[in-house]
């Protein structure tokens, strides 16, 4: 199954055989699944990359999955704070759905036997960006497809690694310069979604606060590498 293709995920939970479960049920559906045995640890993950969901246990020993989620929603340092939460309990309280409301989660699931209505809670939840729109109709414009493909392979793979290198070393008009160069070969190619995404970031790179400049480019990253993945499946 790949329902959840291209959905990258945050494991919350303090449970190992809890936390293996989980893991290998969205590695199943396709996802890229990532994990964290404690609030604090989540926090700090989430600092540094994006997810396309947080799966969290609210019972976490410590910092617990209520004081997560308000963290997250308050945060100023997170890099994407409206990432959907979703929480997951073995107990259901009276007035559990009111406090997760409250603490900012997306919806509650009771574990295990709510699981399949989580992974259908998923697939509406991710960020239709992250969704592929290579347009393979526009790749019938070239005679030669493999030799166009394999070079627009290093091309993007080129302009990431200077992309990034700009951002390391906050080269603001670098960064204008090697998302305009991606926005066109991105569009040549009919990735549409991943064009529009430069295009964002080339207009405003430079009235854009640099905490939401890094996030730009960490989507453009991983947009760019589900074009590529997409481009080899293509053959």
């Amino acid at each position: 199954m790949d329902t959840l293709k291209r959905c990258r995920l945050l494991i919350v939970d303090d449970d190992e055989l809890m936390r293996s479960t989980l893991q290998k049920l969205f590695v199943h559906h396709g996802a890229e699944v990532h994990v964290a045995v404690s609030g604090k640890r989540a926090l700090d993950v989430l600092e540094e990359e994006i997810f396309d969901a947080l799966i969290l246990d609210i019972q976490l020993a410590g910092i617990d999955g209520f004081q997560v989620a308000r963290s997250v929603r308050a945060s100023s340092t997170i890099l994407f704070p409206a990432v959907p939460i979703l929480a997951l309990s073995g107990n259901i309280d009276r007035d559990i759905n009111e406090r997760c409301v409250a603490a900012g989660f997306s919806g509650f699931f009771l574990k295990p036997s709510e699981l399949d209505a989580l992974i259908n809670e998923l697939e509406h939840a991710i960020n239709p960006r992250y969704v592929c729109t290579l347009d393979f109709a526009a790749l019938k414009n070239f005679p030669d497809f493999d030799e166009m493909k394999d070079l627009f392979r290093k091309t993007i793979l080129a302009t990431l690694e200077r992309l990034n290198e700009a951002i390391r070393i906050e080269e603001g008009e670098t960064v204008r310069e090697q998302v305009h160069k991606m926005k066109s070969s991105a569009r040549l190619f009919g990735a549409t979604s991943l064009g529009e995404l430069c295009e964002d970031v080339e207009r405003n790179a430079r009235s854009m606060p640099a905490r939401e400049r890094l996030k730009k480019i960490l989507e453009i990253n991983r947009l760019a590498n589900y074009v590529l993945e997409d481009l080899e499946s293509r053959g």
